[in-house]
């Protein structure tokens, strides 16, 4: 799913300029999906591949990101317990200008006004 608008419509009708990733988006809001979740599922899939590979021995697992990766990063170590580590880089930032960012990053009530963004994410999983 990529950010270009090369196939946004119908040539000789009419083109748009949405990404791809905003298309997706404005599909899946009213079926309750979004394309965070989307993106998470791919992780996640990567991890239980990795994980049947090395059934034999069990070694740590690490998820890493940069940028919107670090995003995805974070939610999946969130829901899977069998990742061991997750570096998020490049993520956390000011959010005053969130308004800024494409319409398909937007998550509900992701920011409110005294909390800090994604903060029960990154607290420590209970034992």
């Amino acid at each position: 799913m990529d950010r270009k608008c090369t196939y946004s419509g119908v040539p000789g009708i009419r083109m748009t300029n949405m990404p791809h990733r905003e298309f997706l988006w404005r599909q899946g809001y009213p079926l309750g999906r979004h394309i965070i979740g989307v993106e998470v599922q791919k992780v996640l899939a990567a991890v239980d591949w990795f994980e049947q590979e090395n059934a034999a021995r069990k070694l740590p697992l690490a998820v890493a990101g940069y940028g919107e990766g670090g995003l995805l990063a974070l939610h999946a170590a969130a829901l899977d317990p069998g990742i061991d580590t997750a570096l998020v880089s490049g993520y956390f930032a000011p959010r005053d200008e969130l308004w800024k960012e494409p319409v398909y990053r937007d998550v509900w009530d992701c920011c409110p006004a005294t909390a800090t963004p994604r903060s029960p994410l990154s607290s420590p999983r209970a034992s």
